[in-house]
């Protein structure tokens, strides 16, 4: 096997054990190298080149696109979690919460997915998104059959 193929299948396993462990500052790192590594194989977009290792390059690719959605649900289900239980936070406090090593990764990350929270004065405010949305009834059922497919999901990957 290619030895970049190599190092970056291995990353991936410890990217998958670091998930395992719930260690979310080491799958940061993990994702981040990961998606530079992966941006130099050349069967991957934007080039798409016929290579030797183009199906084994196709398939870690598409992992790490699993990987990656699965982080970003994580940090989905905390802002929900976040939005619900706090009226407002710090700007450093909703940092470090959403898991985000910068401010500015925050405001992005606001801006596309939460564009109903307010930032300002070094906080973040949750007060537009409680008013717009009426409480629902948490539907248990559905929650329990998810996490379990979570729990499956996570078992066949590890």
């Amino acid at each position: 096997m290619d030895p970049k193929m190599t190092e970056v299948t291995q990353m991936f396993a410890r990217f998958k054990a670091a998930y395992a462990r719930h260690d979310l500052d080491a799958c940061v790192t993990f994702l981040s190298q990961l998606k530079v590594h992966l941006t130099k194989f050349p069967s991957l977009p934007p080039s798409f080149q016929q290579t030797p290792n183009a199906v084994e390059e196709l398939k870690l690719a598409k992992n790490f696109t699993f990987g990656r959605n699965s982080y970003l649900h994580i940090i989905d289900e905390i802002a929900g979690c976040s939005e619900k239980g706090y009226d407002s936070l710090s700007v450093s406090d909703a940092k470090q919460m959403l898991m985000f090593t910068s401010d500015q990764d925050l405001h992005e990350y606001i801006t596309e997915e939460h564009p109903e929270w307010e930032i300002k004065n070094g906080a973040v405010f949750f007060q537009k998104a409680k008013e717009s949305q009426p409480c629902k009834e948490i539907p248990s059922l559905q929650l329990i059959n998810q996490t379990l497919s979570y729990a499956r999901e996570l078992e066949r990957i590890v």
